[in-house]
C-alpha cells in the first residue's frame, strides 16, 4: 500500500468500493492498484491509499513473488531466492514505533 500515486505504473481500473482497515480500526478507501517500482525489483498489486502516513509492504507478497526476507533486531534483507541478490535493505527506526524503513 502506498499513498505515493507517482510511484506507481497502473494496471487496473478504479477501486472506489473497496477501502483497508487500520490497526486502529480507522478506515481508508483504496481509489486504484499498480506495480511499484524500484531500480531492483518490482512488486504488483499494490494498491493507492491517499490517507496512508507512509508507504507499508507485504512480506507474504514479497515471498510470493520470490523474495526472501529476513529481519534481526536492527535491519532487514530482502533477497531474490533464484540468484541470492540483495533487492533492498531495511534499518528498524525506533521513532516510527520500530518499523523497519526501506532503503
Amino acid at each position: 500500500m502506498t499513498p505515493d500515486a507517482s510511484s506507481l505504473t497502473p494496471t487496473g481500473s478504479s477501486m472506489q468500493s473497496i477501502s483497508v482497515q487500520t490497526a486502529n480500526g480507522t478506515s481508508m478507501p483504496v481509489t486504484w492498484q499498480g506495480i511499484l517500482s524500484t531500480k531492483n525489483f518490482s512488486v504488483p498489486d499494490v494498491v493507492h491509499v491517499p490517507q496512508l502516513a507512509m508507504q507499508l509492504i507485504s512480506v507474504g507478497q514479497l515471498a510470493d513473488h520470490g523474495c526472501r526476507v529476513i529481519f534481526d533486531d536492527m535491519t532487514c534483507l530482502v533477497e531474490d531466492l533464484q540468484t541470492r541478490q540483495v533487492l533492498g535493505t531495511d534499518r528498524r527506526c525506533r521513532d516510527h514505533q520500530g518499523l523497519y524503513i526501506l532503503d
